[in-house]
């Protein structure tokens, strides 16, 4: 996040595109992360209906979905 607020500041002073599409990279990462850790479910998206048909079902269907949405993403 660092990185986010030092570009922006970059973009603020400069106001080239080119720290904009940083700014939205860095972003797009962590993101990303957060997905991939689940981190994200945990904390951000726990009460959607997909989270929790995920957490019920059982764990011989979890695995084999898990593992085609990691590979779409």
């Amino acid at each position: 996040m660092v990185m986010c607020f030092y570009n922006l500041f970059i973009f603020l002073g400069v106001r080239d595109v080119a720290y904009w599409y940083c700014i939205l990279y860095v972003l797009s990462m962590a993101g990303n992360l957060l997905v991939l850790t689940g981190l994200g479910f945990q904390y951000f998206w726990m009460e959607t209906p997909e989270c929790l048909f995920l957490a019920t079902m059982s764990h011989e269907l979890r695995r084999p979905i898990n593992a085609i949405c990691v590979f779409l993403n």
